[in-house]
């Protein structure tokens, strides 16, 4: 009679401490988000919030290009830290500006440290985690980011009423310090060498695009350009329609939370096709509720769709490109997932962005569900081919 298999073991060391920093981290870059389009706002160039937003990701895309280069040197370790000082010092220095120069510049050097430090953390996890409970464990890693998400914008949201925009980024700025002492206790276990000099000389852009992840980096984009939408506008939406997000973001990212308990199961146990469609058609009716939400109540109805959403796609997508190649390969898919989600989110930002100021919220916020249906419409697509080719 065969002994019960038990399960290998999700939570060591390594990925306590590595969930905790990237939580650290994760807590000052969040802050960021509602506040930065109100500052822009504040500073009298509500106009030019795409564009700063759009720096910072295409900041983040640059960066990942040089990762390869700057990863063999470095090591993942010493570049996580690296990256982490680098945004902690733009995030400081925000305390000082007066002027669009200023934001433009350091919002770039954030992008930048982001970029890195989003690409390396997920990809150490991955490694961490044992095959058969990838999912699941992408998941829970992912919680850790939901949970950030619903405390730091609210507290961003607060400190920028109260004490104003230059104490709000200094407390943000001390997020990136807390994830650095925490690094001081990140042992990982030994992993596969990194890749020779000439395999990194081949083609740094070539590493960074994975040719079998083609479709989850179209689908990665157009989800990017749906999400910018609730990331960059939603803030300037609320404020002209007289809006409070901060019950938003508890509603929106606790939904997320509970989403992302199952998701992984569900990825395992199922099939991504679940979490992928279930995911899309929730953001499609969010952005839609969005572009008519005039009070408190639909914008908590359109969290809780958003939060699901989210809960279900961002851990689906990370794990499929994850397990799509193999354990030395990770880190290129990494790079390959946020760089594809990036120019989503660049694109609509520069896109989405100027929209408002010539059609109104309203339009925007439904161009923005346009995105969302062709991410449906081609995933479908790609998985009725699939299983046809299968049986044939």
């Amino acid at each position: 009679m065969n002994e019960p298999t038990s399960k290998p073991k999700l939570w060591t060391p390594a990925i306590i401490v590595l969930l905790i920093a990237n939580m650290m981290y994760l807590f000052g870059v969040f802050m960021m988000m509602p506040t930065v389009p109100l500052f822009v706002m504040f500073l009298g160039h509500e106009e030019l919030a795409g564009a700063v937003a759009a720096t910072f990701t295409a900041s983040a895309i640059i960066m990942r290009l040089l990762s390869p280069k700057l990863l063999q040197r470095l090591g993942k370790k010493r570049m996580l830290r690296f990256s982490i000082m680098l945004t902690f010092a733009a995030t400081a220095a925000l305390a000082l500006v007066d002027g669009m120069p200023g934001m433009f510049a350091l919002r770039a050097v954030q992008g930048a440290g982001f970029g890195m430090v989003s690409t390396i953390s997920v990809a150490l996890a991955a490694d961490f985690l044992p095959d058969s409970r990838r999912g699941e464990g992408l998941g829970y890693f992912g919680m850790g980011t939901t949970v950030m998400i619903a405390v730091a914008p609210t507290l961003g949201l607060f400190l920028s009423r109260t004490v104003g925009f230059p104490t709000m980024f200094l407390v943000a700025s001390a997020g990136q310090v807390l994830a650095l002492f925490s690094l001081l206790f990140f042992k990982p276990p030994k992993g596969p060498e990194p890749p020779t000099p000439e395999q990194q000389s081949r083609n740094s852009f070539k590493n960074m695009f994975v040719p079998i992840l083609v479709l989850q980096c179209g689908l990665l984009v157009l989800f990017g350009v749906g999400r910018s939408a609730e990331q960059n506008l939603l803030p300037l939406l609320a404020e002209v329609r007289g809006i409070d997000l901060a019950l938003y973001f508890i509603l929106q990212t606790s939904v997320s939370f509970c989403t992302k308990f199952f998701t992984g199961r569900v990825y395992d146990s199922k099939g991504r096709q679940w979490c992928i469609v279930s995911g899309a058609i929730a953001l499609i009716i969010a952005l839609l509720i969005m572009a008519s939400a005039y009070t408190l109540t639909a914008i908590l109805v359109a969290g809780f769709f958003v939060g699901f959403g989210v809960g279900a796609l961002q851990p689906s997508m990370q794990t499929w490109a994850l397990s799509s190649v193999p354990q030395e390969r990770r880190s290129f898919a990494s790079a390959t997932y946020f760089t594809a989600y990036d120019i989503g989110l660049t694109l609509g930002a520069v896109t989405l962005g100027a929209l408002p100021h010539v059609f109104g919220y309203t339009i925007t916020f439904r161009a923005a569900s346009v995105a969302m249906a062709l991410f449906l419409g081609v995933y479908l697509v790609s998985y009725i081919t699939s299983r046809r080719n299968a049986g044939d």
